[in-house]
């Protein structure tokens, strides 16, 4: 490939790099529609028994600006409509704990008046809701001790124990992140608890599901700012996979106006607030995080899927014991299955995760599914050393395709000295302009680095007999069989 670029053309792939698209999503053809309404009909009909946590908020009434939902299914759930609310053993708090609500030996350790919550308002029609801790034993919120006599503010899926830090007694939402945010075909199976992030073009939120509480995330994509086919697109490919290292689709529905993907939801945040937090990671975190991140590229490329947006901001975490890590990837809004009938020749992404041929290729050339190991090659650089490999400007975007395409990453920094020499050989096959020349999946778990006991054994604590290091194995024959990925039917 030749190495002149045109500037203008440079500066509109870098500003318009993230362009996605918007639409209409239909998901059932027509001679479908029928058990569509009887389904419907069904899901308006009451069951016959409830779940704990569906008894729990059906006797809520929705007006108030907050709610208090038991973890002990024994007690009450409670509607915040007043500005101050006492809870403890005393009858005369406004949320009294009995002896039947509780094990016995820890109803002797809550005091008579335990907390107070409240709120204050800040301005016209903003509030903050506090807790203050009044007892001898001590009050908790996230495991955190309030202190008798302190106050703190809390926020919606703030868990609240009493006497000690494991003895969760109610977790605390707030009603207002509930209004008018979905459907009422949603508001009856989930609960929305909290905003979790936003982009351009969706917001997503944590919900819970009000049959077996448990904890989901709902992405809403505005059909007025995404084009129909991407939506359709995310959908089908969400639908068809199932892997321990990719996030997991739950359901989907539609209005008019947005589109609703329910997927699992993981506690800890992604790859890139635990950067921002830590800077850079440890080379043996930085390993386990990424051997799934190529597992799981390995088995979407095996599926016919590029990813295509591989970045710390798509990588979902959740933190187990032994400070091991389960790192999910999400966001498959650039994805696309590639067939006899399609080609990968869109230049998408995000620019400093972007492979040189995508930005070479303007939109007219080929590409292949190596442009998600270029990906996971910044991504690695970055968990290492705490830096981009490419530095240019934000506003320099012809000066930063520039370095990409010439493959020009940084290694005069003290903090690539510190990484091992094997981490670098991944590294820089990663790295590599030529994408015939690139590592893929296979390469990089039969490179030196990879070569680690200690990984490998964190890898059968997370995930059992499962073995991504085991080319013999695949993937349908250590967990559940692949489903089959269907295109939906566009009108």
């Amino acid at each position: 490939m030749g190495m002149d670029i045109d500037r203008n053309r440079i500066l509109r792939i870098g500003t318009d790099i993230n362009t996605t698209c918007v639409f209409q999503l239909h998901f059932m053809k027509k001679e479908k529609m029928g058990e569509v309404h009887a389904k419907q009909e069904d899901e308006e009909k009451l069951p016959d028994t409830l779940s704990p946590c569906e008894s729990a908020l059906s006797s809520l009434s929705r007006t108030g600006w907050g709610r208090l939902l038991p973890v002990n299914c024994t007690l009450t759930a409670k509607e915040l409509t007043e500005d101050m609310y006492t809870i403890g053993r005393e009858p005369k708090c406004t949320v009294s704990i009995t002896k039947y609500d509780v094990k016995p030996e820890l109803y002797r350790q809550i005091s008579k008046v335990q907390c107070r919550i409240s709120r204050s308002k800040v301005n016209d029609d903003e509030y903050v809701v506090f807790l203050e801790d009044l007892s001898s034993n001590g009050t908790f919120v996230n495991r955190q001790k309030v202190g008798n006599g302190e106050k703190i503010v809390i926020s919606s899926d703030d868990e609240i124990s009493f006497a000690v830090a494991d003895f969760k007694v109610f977790v605390y939402i707030d009603s207002k992140d509930s209004l008018q945010w979905m459907p009422i075909s949603l508001s009856r199976k989930y609960h929305v608890i909290k905003h979790l992030g936003a982009g351009g073009f969706a917001e997503v939120k944590l919900v819970l599901d009000k049959k077996s509480c448990t904890k989901l995330a709902i992405k809403r994509i505005s059909k007025s700012t995404v084009k129909e086919h991407t939506i359709i697109n995310e959908i089908n490919i969400l639908r068809g996979l199932k892997h321990p290292c990719i996030v997991e689709w739950v359901d989907v529905e539609e209005t008019m106006e947005d589109a609703f993907i329910i997927m699992e939801y993981l506690p800890d945040g992604n790859l890139l607030q635990m950067l921002q937090k830590n800077k850079r990671l440890s080379e043996p975190l930085t390993k386990l995080i990424f051997a799934q991140l190529v597992w799981a590229v390995k088995y979407m490329h095996e599926q016919r899927i590029t990813h295509r947006d591989i970045k710390p901001e798509n990588v979902l975490l959740s933190m187990k014991r032994g400070g091991l890590v389960v790192a999910k990837i999400a966001d498959f809004g650039l994805a696309k299955i590639k067939d006899s009938m399609t080609r990968l020749k869109t230049a998408c992404g995000t620019l400093q995760y972007t492979a040189p041929e995508v930005l070479l290729s303007r939109g007219e050339q080929e590409y292949s599914n190596k442009v998600d190991m270029w990906g996971l090659g910044v991504v690695l650089y970055v968990c290492l050393t705490g830096r981009r490999p490419f530095a240019a400007k934000v506003d320099e975007p012809a000066l930063l395709i520039a370095m990409i395409v010439k493959g020009r990453y940084l290694t005069n920094m003290v903090e690539w000295k510190c990484i091992s020499s094997q981490a670098k050989v991944v590294i820089q096959n990663l790295l590599t302009v030529n994408p015939s020349l690139r590592y893929d999946s296979a390469d990089v778990f039969r490179s030196a680095w990879m070569k680690d006991e200690n990984l490998e054994n964190d890898i059968c604590t997370l995930f059992g007999s499962t073995n991504p290091f085991d080319s013999s194995s695949s993937c349908e024959e250590d967990f559940e069989p692949q489903r089959k990925i269907q295109r939906l039917s566009v009108f």
